[in-house]
């Protein structure tokens, strides 16, 4: 299984989203708890490969989007981004 480790500007945007939108945090964080614990996180259905990035992926949680970095060698996933949908690829 993989360890999920959120970096400090998701967790910023995470808090942000809370002011707002409780709801919305809260499965991002359900997601996140349970992320860890599923044997192989890339096979989930609401899972997309980056293609222009190498090891990023990117998952649905409603209408945000968390971008994670994959690493093999030492089972992380990084998680980078999380943001609504419609400024998720603006960047």
């Amino acid at each position: 299984m993989y360890e999920i480790i959120l970096k400090h500007t998701a967790d910023k945007e995470l808090k942000k989203i809370e002011k707002g939108d409780k709801i919305g945090a809260l499965k991002i964080r359900t997601f996140l708890q349970e992320l860890e614990k599923i044997e192989n996180p890339f096979v989930i259905k609401s899972v997309t490969k980056l293609e222009a990035f190498k090891n990023y992926w990117r998952w649905r949680v409603g209408n945000y989007r968390v971008i994670g970095i994959k690493q093999d060698e030492i089972l992380i996933i990084e998680i980078i981004e999380i943001s609504m949908r419609e400024n998720t690829y603006k960047k």
